[in-house]
C-alpha cells in the first residue's frame, strides 16, 4: 500500500497532538483509516500460511530417499 500525503499529514499532526507518542499515533491512524480489519486479515493469512508451511516441512523432513 502506497502512503498518500493525507496519511503522512495525519501521522505528523497526530504525533504532535499526542505529545510524541508513537503508540497513540498508531492507534489513531488505524482508527482513522479503518485498518483494524486489514491487520486482522494479515494475521489470519500469515497464521494459515505458517500452518501450511509447517505441514509441508514435516512431510518432507522425514523422507530419507
Amino acid at each position: 500500500m502506497a502512503w498518500t500525503s493525507e496519511h503522512r499529514t495525519f501521522v505528523i499532526g497526530e504525533y504532535i497532538r499526542k505529545g510524541s507518542s508513537a503508540i497513540s499515533t498508531q492507534r489513531a491512524f488505524c482508527i482513522r483509516f479503518h485498518l483494524t480489519n486489514m491487520i486482522l486479515f494479515w494475521i489470519e493469512k500469515q497464521c494459515s500460511f505458517e500452518s501450511i508451511a509447517l505441514k509441508l516441512n514435516t512431510q518432507t523432513r522425514f523422507k530419507l530417499d
